[in-house]
């Protein structure tokens, strides 16, 4: 048999027949999968990579919150923390159990020593509380 050659950065490199059988091989695969991407429509954001950015970059993360959207969230968040520290000492309890703690009304109506129906309507209360504070916000 020749010899086998294959071209790497511009010259061609001896190799043995194994190395380039499998060399192809992949060169081959690698074309394959391309054929496929064009007949299904499919593509790589990665064709569109230059030196200052990569392709995927361009895609835009729809979840993420806008520039305008997080500064309004964090002026929201920061009228919210004003509207707790303005309730009840035990409306203050009740949230941070709830909303910090993660327990559930069941939880702390035993926890308290309470009946759970009086704990749901301070719940109600509170949050109309909050409501009716944050509602200038807007």
């Amino acid at each position: 048999m020749g010899k086998k050659f294959i071209k790497v950065e511009g010259q061609l490199i001896e190799v043995s027949e194994e190395i380039y059988k499998e060399y192809y091989k992949q060169n081959r695969r690698e074309r394959y999968l391309e054929e496929r991407d064009l007949v299904n429509g499919t593509f790589s954001f990665n064709q569109y990579d230059t030196d200052k950015m990569l392709g995927e970059d361009l895609l835009v993360d729809m979840l993420a919150a806008s520039f305008e959207e997080a500064i309004e969230n964090k002026e929201l968040y920061k009228e919210l923390k004003k509207a707790i520290l303005s309730l009840q000492e035990e409306e203050k309890e009740l949230v941070q159990a709830l909303y910090f703690e993660d327990k559930s009304l069941r939880q702390i109506a035993k926890e308290w020593d309470m009946p759970l129906t009086t704990l749901h309507r301070l719940h109600n209360r509170i949050l109309g509380k909050l409501k009716e504070i944050l509602k200038n916000f807007e």
